[in-house]
């Protein structure tokens, strides 16, 4: 039974009504079969929709994997989180795609660089997710809530936490909302990363 999708929700809405509660999202491959039925047994808070750019995705936005699945999960009533990777799309391509969202009813963006750091692509619109924060805040304002990556091991394109630290700053400060962190590290590295960006946030919000 398909359910009577409600306004989309930002994350920090959910958030912020949930409070000290537990949150439950799921992470979805929009490139293999969708088992709708299970997502519903599960029932989650959100649901966080991966994007891997290929040499022969279609040019029209609407037939891409990601925009398909998004469209279907709003259509049954779940908030929706996309992942999208800037460095593989023009700022042309990408106002497109983000409008698309906007008129599907996404209001959350995993805004990312993408492609790994030894990626390379000559003259790249979205060189860094830092670009990519400050494209989306001024075509669409505050419409859509910004998520980004946080590394409390360290992103691989980082030479020391030092560094990690000043591009997450950079990111804060450009608009992001919500900082989403590594699942793997020790508990004594992820509370020092948590303080220090909650430090960040307090500042430069």
């Amino acid at each position: 039974m398909i359910r009577v999708p409600p306004p989309n929700e930002k994350l920090t809405e959910i958030i912020r009504k949930i409070g000290v509660k537990k949150l439950i999202s799921i992470e979805i491959n929009p490139y293999l079969p969708v088992d709708y039925q299970l997502i519903a047994k599960i029932a989650p808070n959100f649901c966080s929709v991966i994007w891997i750019a290929r040499p022969n995705d279609s040019k029209n936005p609407r037939m891409l994997n990601p925009l398909i699945v998004s469209k279907e999960l709003i259509r049954r009533g779940y908030t929706v989180l996309v992942h999208i990777p800037g460095i593989f799309y023009s700022r042309h391509e990408m106002k497109n795609i983000l409008t698309i969202l906007k008129e599907y009813g996404i209001r959350n963006i995993f805004a990312m660089r993408g492609g790994g750091p030894w990626l390379k692509i000559k003259n790249a619109d979205f060189s860094l997710a830092q670009i990519f924060i400050e494209f989306i805040r001024d075509e669409f304002r505050g419409y859509f809530d910004i998520i980004i990556a946080g590394f409390p091991n360290v992103h691989p394109a980082s030479n020391s936490m030092e560094q990690e630290m000043f591009f997450l700053r950079n990111k804060i400060v450009s608009g992001a909302n919500i900082i989403l962190t590594q699942a793997c590290m020790t508990p004594e590295r992820y509370l020092n990363y948590k303080k220090y960006a909650l430090c960040m946030l307090l500042i430069f919000r």
